[in-house]
């Protein structure tokens, strides 16, 4: 079968001492354990999330402005740092990475070409998330082929495997590179995916049973989808409930045009802590993660596979890998038209090919240096781009809802639906009007309609506020309609006093401002600023004495400062992580505020109050709260809201970590830093589990 195909040689950016100083020491170019990696027996490979770049914005490689875990040597300037850190402990607050190697597949720079670009695309562009993944995968892939080699050349007593992690669009990228080579990554771990299959095995946390986003949109693409489950690798993929990205539906469909994910950069609920520790620790037991020794010298046999991710237009990767063999220098040959013809030598077994829809085959030969080879026929499919067309389209109804006018709360709201798909399941929302789409705001109230509930009519709540609303009605398929509704105030007993007698009306609130929730969640040690909703820029360090941390910007500066339950200063660590005792306290201090105003003090992820400081005539204010007792241990968000001298809403966020007692005094004691937070945590139950039980050793390499 002859094919117009253009077809890219891959072995190329793998020439020279490509990722050597990221798998041998010197110089790093990621995030790399001070051990010798290149004898490790896994290693971690690390991929961003959409938009996701370098801690210093300059730095253009994986080197510069280098983050540090805790005192574990492993240092990065991508998302694998903070991010990691801030997702480690609550699972596993006594596992150490110092020993697991830790690659972050980076942008295209001198060392990881391709490289992984993290596309910062919207989640509805499924070809350019695909292609941006496709490629991180291949970097990766490039990575491990080294790595293989170099663990051959270095005679390490074990071949080397590989997990995955992958954080959103990094979550694609992992599975795609488990996929192209499901022999050397033996282990997957994601974080909000949006390919997730609802329930599937190795699904984690309250939101298992969701739906990905992007499978969601697009259900016709859903079974390619669903084939990155299928490899034999072991998986967790870790989704809280309400996670617009991997617990996806109706209820979320509003922050894909408003562009509102600031609940997908949790990671995971207190809801969760419980079911993914005992999830993840299982994990440590699973014998696929066991270190394998190395292989003898052995004829090789050939495995291939081609990207789940082939779209029409867009370049097909084909990934060949050679095992049971010691060989350091395999090589492979493509028939890409199935006639008995191999193309030229390919000392990688990557390719990346233009290839028209429909289903074709390729043979894959692998020959070492012995000149043995084994061959392997691959039968792949690349589907038309209309495949990845989402199934709403947002901007046009589908069926009509019938014309309401005005209901009174707590009553029960009639439906009729002309032109809705039968068959089909049906959510109904209110949304409140706050733009002329339906989409501009979160559902105030959402309920499923069972069978003929349309015209049963849904029961509204008593306490819904009053105002417009819209009434949205979506079907699974993907349909939907709309209309508008005024709620009105329930009925009053003519005998009960509404308050308008003069001296018994409700107080007033004054002055006090709200909870602002993060759009950007900081990491840990981090700090955001806005002013009027606007970013600004704020620089956080290291206060005197090491016991708290400054936040400076244009015109003010605070002091924020951990005390426990006795008192004393709660030191903090290089890395800037500032930790609040439960039953301790927290004293804030700043200057460069509006005079005789209020500033507010809040800890997130969901907003709870923990005091009001009042400023004083100069500008400045200070005071000390108790840390609320219902704040979990764990990574959270101190928020300060407060009044600039012209009276715009400043509002910045602090990446904290809130510990017991106990916990915190002992973390500071052991490490100057509990390597802190809900997925990397996750990761190094895994991690942790197979570094005690791995004790390298040398090995000897019988000639063939």
């Amino acid at each position: 079968m002859a094919m117009a195909t253009v077809y890219r040689f891959l072995g190329g950016v793998l020439a020279g001492t490509i990722v050597t100083s990221a798998l041998v020491g010197g110089v790093s170019t990621a995030a790399v354990a001070n051990v010798a990696p290149d004898c490790s027996p896994i290693t971690v490979l690390a991929f961003r999330g959409s938009g996701e770049g370098n801690l210093d914005p300059q730095a253009t490689a994986s080197a510069g402005a280098a983050h540090a875990y805790g005192t574990t040597g492993l240092i990065t300037n991508g998302w694998e740092g903070p991010t990691l850190e801030r997702l480690i402990a609550q699972l596993a607050p006594q596992a150490a990475a110092a020993s697991i190697p830790v690659i972050g597949v980076g942008a295209s720079d001198s060392v990881y070409v391709p490289g992984y670009p993290a596309a910062p695309v919207g989640p509805t562009d499924l070809i350019g998330i695909a292609e941006s993944a496709q490629t991180g995968a291949i970097a990766a892939e490039l990575i491990i082929k080294q790595a293989k080699s170099a663990a051959i050349v270095n005679h390490c007593a074990f071949s080397p495997r590989f997990i995955a992690v992958g954080y959103s669009q990094g979550a694609i990228a992992a599975r795609v590179l488990a996929q192209l080579n499901s022999t050397d990554v033996v282990g997957v771990v994601t974080i909000g995916d949006p390919a997730q299959k609802p329930s599937a095995a190795g699904n984690v946390g309250a939101g298992a049973a969701g739906d990905g986003l992007m499978r969601w949109l697009v259900p016709s693409f859903g079974d390619k989808f669903d084939a990155l489950y299928a490899q034999d690798t072991v998986t967790a993929a870790l989704c809280h409930a309400g996670d617009p990205v991997c617990d996806f539906g109706w209820t979320s469909v509003w922050r894909v045009p408003s562009q509102r994910y600031e609940n997908h950069a949790y990671f995971v609920s207190i809801d969760d802590i419980a079911p993914a520790t005992q999830a993840l620790a299982a994990l440590t037991t699973n014998a696929q993660l066991n270190p394998v020794v190395a292989l003898q010298a052995a004829a090789p046999v050939a495995h291939a596979a081609a990207s789940v991710l082939a779209f029409e237009g867009r370049l097909t990767t084909i990934s060949a890998v050679g095992t049971e063999s010691a060989d350091a220098s395999l090589n492979y040959e493509f028939d890409y038209d199935n006639d008995g013809h191999y193309d030229a030598d390919n000392p990688v077994g990557l390719v990346a090919a233009d290839i028209p829809v429909g289903i074709h085959t390729v043979k894959v030969r692998v020959t070492d240096g012995a000149d043995r080879s084994d061959v392997v026929s691959l039968t792949f499919e690349v589907a038309p781009a209309t495949a990845a067309t989402p199934k709403a389209d947002l901007n046009n109804m589908s069926f009509l809802v019938s014309e309401l006018g005005s209901i009174a709360a707590g009553s029960v709201l009639p439906l009729e639906l002309q032109g809705a798909p039968t068959g089909s399941e049906l959510t109904m929302m209110l949304v409140p009007k706050v733009s002329p789409s339906p989409w501009g705001a979160e559902p105030a109230f959402s309920t499923v309609l069972t069978a003929g509930g349309e015209s049963d009519g849904v029961q509204i709540p008593g306490d819904l506020a009053t105002g417009a609303y819209f009434v949205v009605v979506g079907a699974e398929s993907g349909e939907w309609g709309a209309v508008e509704l005024e709620i009105v105030a329930a009925s009053v007993d003519p005998g009960t006093d509404p308050g308008t007698d003069p001296g018994i009306d409700p107080a007033q609130t004054g002055g006090l401002l709200a909870p602002v929730t993060p759009i950007t969640v900081p990491a840990v040690g981090q700090a955001i600023l806005t002013v009027d909703g606007t970013p600004g820029t704020v620089t956080v360090a290291r206060a005197t004495g090491i016991s708290g941390l400054t936040i400076s910007g244009v015109g003010f500066a605070l002091t924020v400062n951990g005390l426990h339950h006795g008192g004393s200063a709660i030191p903090v660590d290089a890395n800037n992580v500032l930790v609040l005792e439960r039953d301790g306290s927290v004293t804030v201090s700043g200057t460069g505020f509006a005079p005789n105003t209020d500033v507010e003090v809040f800890l997130f992820s969901t907003a709870t109050a923990v005091g009001s400081a009042t400023v004083n005539a100069a500008g400045a204010f200070s005071a000390t709260f108790a840390v609320p007792a219902s704040m979990s241990a764990g990574l959270h968000t101190l928020q300060l809201v407060g009044l600039a001298p012209n009276g715009s809403t400043r509002v910045v966020d602090l990446g904290v970590r809130v510990a017991d007692a106990a916990a915190s005094a002992l973390t500071l004691a052991k490490t100057g830093i509990d390597l802190g937070g809900v997925l990397g945590s996750a990761l190094l139950v895994v991690l942790a589990g197979l570094a005690v039980a791995v004790r390298p050793r040398r090995r000897t390499v019988t000639a063939a």
